[in-house]
């Protein structure tokens, strides 16, 4: 009896060394779908580390669209026959993470076995080339339309009120564009930040209904509860956050704000962190130098930007930020905000940098609400925002104000 334990031990400490030297992901399910065990290939693959998946439900990271199509498959794999299916996971940092798995139960340990091998690079080349043709026919018909739409234009313009007309279209367009970006965004945040942890919530209390109160199967059960409560208050919070700034957009309240006053009020708010952090901050900024904002809002700018430098300084140097405020023209004043932090990769993030719940850095804890909010805030100001970044160099933000 001995030997054979001592046989068991061995062979599952020779398949973990197997499972940390493959590329592909190695992990098991219990019965309620938690996992209890990933391979390092879950960092490069999904952001997370192997303790930061270990009690997290398998939904917390199934894309919204394949949650039905992953449950499928895990039961028929408790059925007793292997089953091979691919799903989009969604990464620490937000992007999407296709994945080939092959899952088979064991009745013996109550476990459910997974392999998942990361395919997106493939995924991505097969649908670039089935779209090829869906791609280039919204640019022919944009060009159709513009052909129809141009010579009515032209045959009006000698009416009067023709060019007030033409802004109230522009007008209208940028504003059914905005409302159509704020509804994905929102559509995201319920069915994937809202529902997941909801969903984890339910399942734990009708686990926790038929659970020994004594056991410790309860208190773990009962502190993935909690978390998952805590998670949809921090996401109801962030909803109550955006909605306000939404509603308030085009009747935000509007001030001459000192530049520099405010700058120094957000550093004095940040000055523990700072010092902990020996930063220095260099300041060069036009004396007396206005912008006609939101006082509130232009102080969240900043803390938002100063609070990121510190979270996402370099380890091997001391933070540095220089700040540079000057009148750019009659109109309008410009910010150059940079850090000698640990920067980002540009290409591969551009298109995401102020999209809510996007992250960079998976060795800080964070939700992805900073950049979010400091590009919410500018649209509601009039403002503009630029950003250049390099990896192991810093990050330098550009913003124009009124």
């Amino acid at each position: 009896m001995i030997e054979s334990q001592i046989l068991t031990i061995s062979n599952r400490i020779n398949w973990e060394k197997m499972t940390e030297l493959s590329l592909d992901l190695f992990c098991t399910l219990d019965n309620n779908r938690f996992y209890q065990y990933a391979s390092e290939a879950c960092v490069d693959m999904l952001g997370y580390r192997s303790w930061e998946m270990e009690g997290m439900h398998y939904t917390d990271l199934v894309h919204p669209d394949d949650k039905t199509q992953t449950q499928q498959a895990f039961w028929a794999a408790s059925s007793g026959t292997r089953q091979k299916f691919e799903n989009r996971m969604i990464h620490k940092d937000g992007q999407e993470v296709w994945v080939l798995w092959s899952v088979a139960w064991s009745e013996e340990e109550g476990t459910l076995f997974c392999v998942g091998r990361d395919i997106t690079d493939f995924k991505f080349k097969e649908q670039k080339s089935q779209k090829t043709e869906q791609r280039f026919k919204p640019v022919f018909m944009k060009e159709v339309l513009k052909q129809q739409i141009v010579p009515q234009l032209s045959d009006t313009q000698e009416e009067t009120g023709c060019k007030e007309t033409k802004l109230q279209l522009s007008q209208l367009t940028k504003d059914l564009i905005r409302k159509n970006a704020d509804l994905q965004q929102f559509t995201y945040i319920v069915s994937h930040n809202l529902r997941t942890p909801v969903a984890n919530a339910m399942g734990l209390a009708n686990l926790l209904a038929t659970t020994d109160r004594n056991s410790a199967s309860f208190d773990r059960s009962l502190s993935y509860l909690r978390l998952s409560l805590y998670r949809m208050d921090n996401v109801l919070r962030d909803m109550n956050t955006i909605l306000t700034i939404r509603d308030r957009r085009g009747n935000v309240e509007r001030e001459q704000v000192n530049v520099k006053e405010v700058i120094l009020q957000a550093m004095s708010s940040l000055e523990d962190q700072l010092r902990s952090a020996g930063a220095t901050i260099n300041l060069d900024i036009t004396d007396g130098l206005t912008v006609q904002a939101n006082k509130a809002y232009f102080y969240s700018i900043i803390l938002n930007l100063l609070s990121n430098s510190v979270k996402y300084r370099a380890e091997e140097r001391k933070l540095e930020v220089n700040i540079h405020c000057y009148r750019k023209s009659k109109t309008e004043a410009a910010i150059s905000f940079s850090d000698n932090g640990s920067g980002f990769d540009m290409e591969k993030n551009r298109n995401n940098v102020f999209k809510l719940y996007k992250r960079f850095h998976t060795h800080t804890e964070g939700r992805g609400m900073g950049l979010f909010l400091i590009k919410t805030h500018l649209d509601s100001l009039g403002g503009r925002i630029e950003v250049d970044s390099q990896v192991g160099q810093g990050t330098c933000f550009q913003i124009n104000l009124p």
